[in-house]
């Protein structure tokens, strides 16, 4: 029996929707506009014919010098465990971006974030929640990420009381930086869009 998917399935248009999300992205390292966010999940429900779930999570870029600051994910977290990342995370319900990212840096680190500036959302597909095997649009479930980006300061940042969801946090010199080593492809982006710093990839061995 021959299971591949027609050209024409409507689960092929998922696939579609998804390559495009990514092609956006990377296009736009600095981000989206909220708006322009909003347009892009209306356009990916428009092409798969399905409905996202979609997640808002607000996050800072904390640059000091030729460094950064980030936090390493603790080992027993779900995902990108022993990761590195930006301090922030998800909005609570009709919770505005910048009140959820002061919330999560007190959360975080038991610190202030200082002055914090908007400067793009990142439109994120969990390609890991993306089932294509299975046998109709109503079995598919897609969850969405909108990911807004800030850039800030964190008062007393070294002195940071971390919480359990993560074992370090320290700034990073961004020549000591690999791809690999971060929580996806977003924290790179941001990174590198703030600083102007490009990353490399697997340059450790």
């Amino acid at each position: 029996m021959n299971n591949r998917l027609r050209a024409d399935h409507p689960l092929m248009r998922i696939g579609e929707a998804v390559d495009d999300e990514l092609r956006t992205r990377l296009q736009n390292p600095k981000g989206l506009s909220p708006s322009q966010a909003a347009d892009m999940v209306e356009h990916f429900e428009d092409i798969s014919g399905v409905r996202l779930a979609v997640k808002e999570a607000a996050k800072v870029v904390v640059p000091n010098g030729e460094s950064v600051y980030l936090v390493q994910r603790s080992d027993d977290m779900s995902s990108y465990q022993g990761k590195w990342e930006h301090v922030g995370g998800g909005q609570d319900l009709g919770e505005k971006p910048k009140k959820a990212l002061r919330r999560e840096g007190l959360e975080e680190t038991g610190r202030i974030i200082y002055r914090p500036r908007y400067f793009g959302t990142y439109f994120v597909i969990d390609q890991g929640r993306v089932n294509l095997d299975c046998g109709n649009l109503s079995d598919v479930r897609i969850r969405a990420v909108l990911i807004h980006n800030y850039v800030g300061s964190i008062l007393h940042a070294r002195n940071a009381k971390l919480s359990i969801e993560h074992q370090r946090g320290l700034f990073r010199k961004l020549v000591d930086l690999d791809r690999s080593e971060l929580a996806g492809i977003t924290t790179s982006m941001a990174i590198e869009h703030v600083t102007g710093f490009k990353i490399p990839r697997q340059l450790k061995s």
